[in-house]
């Protein structure tokens, strides 16, 4: 398994390594919108600073954008960290961020270049 998912407080992080698949991320999201605990949630950390590629089609990117924008309906005031270094990660965090915005997700999305820079954003106010 290329990721990691740790179910914090109020928040999830996700680790992921290597070679991503899509069926990774699109499983690792399922689960945590099938879980109750979500909606309560603040944050959702992306820790992509181990992966290699993202192997994702651009409509996988879609799907999820449009999976996450379906959600901020409900979930009014969720913050994305997205962390990466590798420019073909960042670009793919990127282009997700672009769909999101194209369907109209108000969450607050940005991406960091350490752990630490992440967890100070999702805790300011």
């Amino acid at each position: 398994m290329a990721y990691q998912t740790y179910w914090e407080d109020e928040g999830i992080y996700w680790l992921y390594r290597g070679i991503v698949t899509e069926k990774e991320v699109l499983d690792s999201n399922y689960a945590f919108y099938s879980n109750p605990k979500s909606l309560d949630y603040r944050y959702q950390i992306i820790d992509g600073l181990e992966v290699e590629s993202f192997d994702l089609n651009p409509s996988v990117l879609q799907e999820l954008a449009a999976l996450d924008s379906s959600h901020a309906i409900t979930q009014k005031n969720l913050k994305l960290a997205f962390i990466a270094t590798k420019p073909n990660v960042i670009d793919t965090f990127k282009d997700y961020m672009k769909y999101s915005r194209m369907l109209r997700n108000h969450w607050q999305m940005k991406w960091f270049m350490h752990i630490h820079e992440a967890r100070q954003w999702i805790n300011e106010p």
